[in-house]
């Protein structure tokens, strides 16, 4: 389980008043938990941007892919199935993931978990395709962050390779303000097959880019946590596909084209994504 310090600063909204009322909640990332088994199988229903994945290894011929920020294994299971011949190694820094990824992709891929600021968890030189899918930069708020993950793809792919980063096109970046103060609730079943509803938060700050995501689970009988039950919390600093290029190529990575998609579903559906390809010199 990951703790994140209860900062009155971070929630909002009615997610802010419950931090208030209730001082000593838990409070988790979004990947773990009773968060993780919501966020988890809600995010292997979510397709539209697989065909770029498949569209770059056909474009680099990778035989050798790096998934970073794996989760439990939804872009590799897909890669897998369309190509069942490719060597395909994830990473992740969370033990819940690893539990799924295990129990979803362990017979097409190996898992490694390991924070993706760690230089040392990953391989050197070593794969065709190094890639960052899911919009995942966002996760890493700030610029030092953000170039480290971008060094650390780099050189993981092998000279002559190719780093693919999935983000949002600059143009998206109007729309984000539709996300100021949003909530609302989704109901799910945990692992116990009990149902239960999540309560959603999103609130986008134009003038730092910054998004943050608020979440509060109600405690059930059996629950490992009391009542009233725990807040979930993920922050992110939107980054434009124009802002990582010019960060890796910064980084000496040459610039080789990109696959563009939109999003389908969900609160940014319909806004343009730019799968950028980036070429490691040889």
């Amino acid at each position: 389980m990951t703790s994140a310090p209860q900062t009155p600063s971070r929630f909002f909204g009615p997610f802010s008043r419950i931090l208030e009322n209730f001082p000593d909640i838990p409070v988790q990332s979004y990947f773990s938990g009773l968060f993780y088994e919501f966020e988890e199988p809600a995010a292997w229903q979510v397709t539209w941007d697989l065909p770029a994945y498949i569209e770059l290894c056909e474009k680099t011929g990778a035989r050798s892919v790096l998934d970073a920020g794996c989760g439990s294994g939804r872009i590799i299971g897909a890669l897998a199935r369309h190509f069942p011949d490719i060597h395909l190694t994830g990473i992740d820094n969370s033990g819940a993931a690893a539990t799924r990824f295990q129990e979803r992709c362990s017979s097409v891929a190996r898992f490694v978990e390991g924070d993706l600021l760690d230089s040392g968890v990953w391989p050197k030189s070593a794969v065709d395709l190094a890639l960052l899918g899911n919009v995942t930069l966002n996760s890493f708020t700030s610029e030092a962050d953000a170039q480290e993950v971008v060094r650390n793809l780099r050189d993981a792919a092998r000279p002559g390779g190719h780093v693919a980063i999935v983000a949002f096109r600059e143009s998206s970046l109007e729309h984000f303000v539709q996300l100021r103060e949003r909530c609302d609730a989704v109901p799910f079943e945990d692992r116990r097959g009990v149902r239960r509803l999540i309560w959603r938060g999103t609130d986008f700050a134009p003038e730092t880019r910054k998004l943050r995501h608020n979440y509060f689970i109600e405690a059930r009988e059996g629950d490992a946590q009391p009542f009233p039950g725990v807040l979930g919390i993920h922050e992110e600093r939107v980054w434009s596909s124009r802002e990582v290029r010019a960060m890796a190529e910064k980084l000496g990575l040459a610039y080789a084209g990109q696959v563009s998609v939109e999003v389908a579903g969900g609160g940014a559906h319909g806004w343009p994504v730019d799968a950028l390809l980036l070429c490691r010199q040889a």
